[in-house]
């Protein structure tokens, strides 16, 4: 009988700069792996296992002697099915993916590490401040660790039900049941009632 690991899900998002100048500066990907390999079973038990998704184009570009080198940190960059390896994580690691909100929706405790987040903020547009989500945010491998060491599921879910209250995010588990019923209703009686 095969055990699970508990998974952890590195997941950075893209560079432009990467696929312009075919330089890829690696120091916005360092996470101290060993640490956060030791912080979530401490935190959490279990024999971790952490999955690392770098984007496609990144492909080509990764320095697989700088970040595979621990025997349960994995290359999973070539899987093309992000949906089904956020169902199976269970914890969500990344920097500013858009994949955070669906781990949020899923209740899958996730952490931002931005370790170039000035730098970002300046090349591109956000649509929100970091520091202003639901998700523990950090800009230095130091500040993941003690978010990580002091996370409270409690306080996160709380965090997670304002901000979707917030910005009206409705989940019900149901929806695409709930969208086909208005759907028929329009078709039969030419109107849909909105609740």
């Amino acid at each position: 009988m095969a055990l699970h690991h508990p998974l952890l899900l590195y997941a950075p998002t893209f560079r432009d700069d990467f696929e312009k100048t075919h330089i890829v500066d690696y120091s916005c990907f360092d996470v101290d792996f060993e640490k956060v390999h030791q912080t979530v079973t401490k935190k959490f038990g279990g024999e971790w296992v952490i999955l690392v998704k770098f984007h496609p184009i990144m492909q080509r570009f990764i320095d697989e002697k700088r970040y595979f080198q621990l025997e349960y940190v994995k290359n999973v960059t070539s899987f093309s099915k992000m949906q089904a390896m956020l169902a199976a994580a269970d914890v969500v690691l990344t920097d500013y993916s858009s994949l955070i909100f669906d781990a949020v929706i899923a209740g899958i405790p996730s952490f931002t590490l931005c370790l170039d987040y000035e730098q970002y903020k300046v090349q591109q547009d956000l649509y929100f401040d970091m520091k202003e989500l639901p998700f523990p945010f950090a800009s230095s491998n130091t500040e993941l660790i003690y978010n990580m060491e002091r996370f409270d599921s409690t306080e996160y879910e709380k965090a997670c039900h304002a901000f979707a209250a917030r910005w009206g995010i409705i989940e019900s588990g149901h929806a695409s049941k709930d969208i086909s019923e208005k759907i028929m209703s329009y078709l039969k009686e030419g109107t849909v009632k909105w609740d």
